[in-house]
């Protein structure tokens, strides 16, 4: 049991130049995609002061994506329904829905942390790894079960005869996780901005870190509409695959691990580390010094919103 019949060609099925072109598409925002996520793997490793809790929740995410990466570039080639196949399936199953999942404990500890002033938010990391690793594994094995997973336009996942498979597998928790994680910035927002109204000194970068937050749920919206039109698409019209949805997708799909560095791993703490490693000079202060109530809030919150 595993596979079903390739869907590589005949009707339904891109033409052979058309994945070419979406294969090289996937190749390089998805190397751009390795190169950041290991990029913040690199920083947590060659910065101790960096490895707070937070920051190694980014780090988990950093290793679902590059580990993602390496399954969308994956070439199974002649293989439609063997070893090799099964791996890129698999792959792409754990460790494309685990990133998303991953997003949803960063927003959750920020939002203990934030909102509840909650100091043990560390408590949480057992389960986050048993809800961000454990149920993209239990999902994954679904579609083994039921013959789903196949050679379908240059990659290897569930078969487009299975669409309600893809569905429940990935697209359905994923707008689960976008609409959480969308609930739990909100109210993160909202409580920062009452302490930003009560301080008439608040600064010009507070305005800036605060709209920078907005941009964590925004992400996986970035990432993943194209996809799920696509996968819509498919679904309602399986014989008439859309070339330049199929190229949307993967190119905003494969970008996810770029944006995530971008986003939550490119934070201050780890600018001031790269500025100070790479130019030398004085120390970076000390941690409160300069900062306003807003500032104070995130680094009082404890650990995991001063990370961001």
């Amino acid at each position: 049991m595993g596979c079903g019949s390739s869907q590589e060609a005949g009707p339904g099925a891109l033409s052979e130049d058309e994945i070419r072109t979406v294969l090289t598409v996937e190749l390089v925002v998805n190397s751009l995609s390795i190169i950041g996520s290991s990029f913040i793997i690199a920083c947590w490793i060659c910065f101790p002061s960096l490895r707070k809790f937070a920051f190694t929740l980014v780090l988990y995410l950093s290793i679902s994506d590059v580990m993602g990466g390496f399954a969308a570039l994956l070439s199974p080639g002649d293989d439609t329904c063997g070893a090799t196949c099964l791996f890129q399936a698999y792959l792409v199953s754990i460790f494309g829905l685990s990133s998303v999942l991953w997003t949803a404990c960063i927003g959750h500890c920020l939002y203990r942390a934030i909102c509840h002033h909650d100091v043990e938010v560390q408590r949480f990391e057992y389960r986050y790894h048993v809800f961000s690793w454990g149920v993209p594994l239990l999902l994954a094995l679904a579609p083994q079960l039921s013959n789903s997973y196949g050679k379908e336009n240059g990659r290897c996942w569930i078969l487009k005869d299975h669409p309600a498979l893809r569905f429940i597998q990935f697209y359905v928790p994923l707008w689960l996780v976008v609409g959480y994680n969308g609930a739990m910035y909100w109210r993160i927002l909202a409580t920062l901005s009452a302490i930003r109204t009560h301080n008439p000194e608040s600064k010009r970068e507070e305005v800036k870190m605060l709209r920078g937050l907005g941009l964590y749920p925004a992400v996986l919206v970035v990432c993943w509409l194209f996809a799920s039109l696509n996968r819509v698409q498919n679904s309602l019209s399986p014989g008439h695959p859309s070339f330049t949805l199929f190229c949307l997708h993967r190119l905003f799909g494969g970008s996810q691990g770029l944006l995530n560095c971008l986003v939550y791993g490119l934070n201050a703490s780890v600018r001031n580390k790269l500025r100070h490693a790479v130019c030398g000079g004085r120390g970076e202060g000390e941690e409160g010094d300069g900062k306003s109530e807003v500032q104070l809030a995130l680094a009082a919150a404890p650990d995991p919103a001063d990370d961001f």
